[in-house]
């Protein structure tokens, strides 16, 4: 009776993070990314098959410390936060009543990313080697410190030249959620000529469109 009652959907670890994936998961821009980590690193190792009344927080720190060499520390990291956020969105939605093994592993330390950045006698070489469709959407990385996704999910709409500001709204066809505000961005002098092209050569809403009109993808 005790395992039905902390476990009364008799779940595996497999069943608990293939029910994250698809009620918590699949909305999301980087479901297809959660998907393919948590099916190497999670399903295809030996803790998927324990029921949850019998995951311990040793199996979840042995399952961490089995990848390490393999797997870049902030993956690791994601596969513990993975376990984190399934165990007790379980438990809010009454799938599980027993405590999270996974919180009680200690988190792993993500060394810091060291971005290297265009001197600039780099820029019009750089420029130069890139096709002529590559351009603009580089030179807006360049002068608005846009990350890919907001760059890619620039609209026409978004862009103000009269009082030269640029907004950033969204990750590419998602909005951003409250929790994460807008960022605006004052143009420079010299990206204006880039943005006026674009806002006037390109079709449909997107500022920097495929070649097909439509958004750009991750890939």
């Amino acid at each position: 009776l005790v395992p039905r009652a902390v476990n009364p959907e008799r779940w595996t670890v497999a069943d608990l993070m293939r029910w994250w994936l698809e009620t918590y998961s699949s909305h999301l821009a980087a479901h297809l990314s959660n998907e393919g980590t948590i099916r190497s690193h999670i399903l295809g190792a030996s803790v998927a098959g324990k029921p949850l009344e019998h995951v311990q927080p040793g199996h979840v720190e042995e399952l961490l410390q089995s990848k390490e060499g393999e797997l870049a520390p902030a993956t690791i990291h994601q596969v513990r936060q993975f376990l984190v956020r399934a165990f007790n969105k379980a438990r809010k939605a009454g799938k599980w009543h027993g405590p999270n093994p996974a919180e009680d592993v200690d988190t792993r330390r993500v060394p810091e990313t060291v971005v290297n950045i265009l001197a600039p006698e780099e820029v019009f070489p750089f420029f130069a080697a890139l096709t002529p469709d590559q351009r603009l959407v580089f030179a807006a990385a360049i002068f608005t410190g846009f990350r890919k996704g907001e760059l890619c999910g620039l609209q026409k709409g978004d862009v103000d030249l009269v009082r030269r500001l640029v907004v950033a709204r969204r990750s590419y066809a998602r909005p951003f959620p409250k929790s994460k505000k807008q960022r605006v961005v004052a143009i420079p002098e010299e990206f204006v000529p880039f943005l006026a092209y674009a806002l006037r050569a390109t079709r449909g809403p997107w500022l920097f469109p495929d070649e097909r009109g439509a958004m750009r993808g991750k890939t």
